[in-house]
């Protein structure tokens, strides 16, 4: 995950440092959301075969979620671990879907 966040300045002014503080808080809190840390995987073509899906992160997911998908297939995993390149996903039916894995 890229390292972004809030830096806060040096100063002398209390109500400054306290915002500062707050604004940081805020900041890490966003950051360090494992859901953000993710990658749009768009037009998967799955049917009831398993299909390996480049998930494209570089380590094991969290996660996934069906953000689109063009039919009323249930779609999942298939394989019984998730590796740091690929997820085993088979569905009910032919279903092209749109996975946000995170």
């Amino acid at each position: 995950m890229p390292v972004f966040g809030f830096k806060s300045l040096s100063t002398k002014d209390k109500v400054l440092d306290r915002v500062q503080n707050n604004i940081e808080i805020f900041s890490d809190s966003v950051i360090k959301n494992p859901l953000l840390d993710g990658m749009l995987l768009e037009d998967i073509a799955l049917t009831t075969t398993e299909t390996q899906v480049n998930h494209k992160l570089g380590r094991v997911p969290n996660g996934w979620i069906i953000v689109k998908k063009n039919a009323a297939q249930d779609v999942y995993e298939s394989g019984s671990t998730l590796t740091d390149r690929f997820l085993s996903l088979t569905a009910a039916g032919t279903v092209t879907v749109s996975l946000w894995v995170f």
